[in-house]
């Protein structure tokens, strides 16, 4: 079923989630990924498969609203400068049935590769502003020494009022400029 999807992985750090994942077009988005390329040390995918690389953060994603199936981000929202600003961009590229896989640290002090601390409840709160979480399990090994432990959630896109553009607006406006 995943083979005709559109999955996106955000922090994909160099192994690329997605490279033996199947998946109709796949994404992976790292702010390393150049540095990982030019060292040599992204994996390739598997025959008849091809991914996608961006090397970008994930508060700005240059991507279409509602464009992805499946939204992974695994040991990188700890990883943000801005957790809140990269869920809003993951709720805005996932279309209305899509799904959101996280895992995230917990506990432990604030470093300059992990500014942010997440508790189980803080996570879970930040979380449900945007998806409705369907699991939530915190009993996995952190990723990251210092650490308390690892949460992984499963969630999906929770519903909100879509703001229809005024096409007659928008041509009147563009006419204004012209003249």
């Amino acid at each position: 079923m995943a083979e005709s999807k559109t999955i996106v992985s955000l922090g994909c750090g160099c192994t690329g989630d997605l490279t033996a994942f199947p998946g109709a077009v796949k994404i992976a988005i790292d702010p390393l990924l150049y540095v990982y390329q030019q060292l040599g040390m992204l994996v390739e995918d598997e025959v008849g498969s091809r991914t996608i690389h961006l090397a970008l953060g994930a508060e700005d994603l240059p991507l279409l609203d509602g464009c992805a199936d499946l939204v992974i981000c695994r040991n990188a929202l700890d990883h943000m400068p801005n957790p809140r600003l990269a869920l809003q961009e993951m709720w805005r590229i996932l279309h209305n049935e899509g799904a959101l896989f996280v895992s995230v640290d917990i506990g432990g002090a604030p470093t300059p590769d992990e500014p942010t601390v997440f508790s189980v409840e803080s996570l879970g709160d930040l979380l449900r502003e945007y998806f409705d979480v369907v699991r939530l399990a915190d009993n996995h090994p952190p990723h990251s020494g210092g650490r308390l432990c690892s949460v992984r959630v499963v969630a999906h896109k929770t519903p909100r009022a879509t703001r229809f553009l005024d096409k007659e607006k928008i041509l009147q406006a563009y006419e204004a400029r012209l003249r």
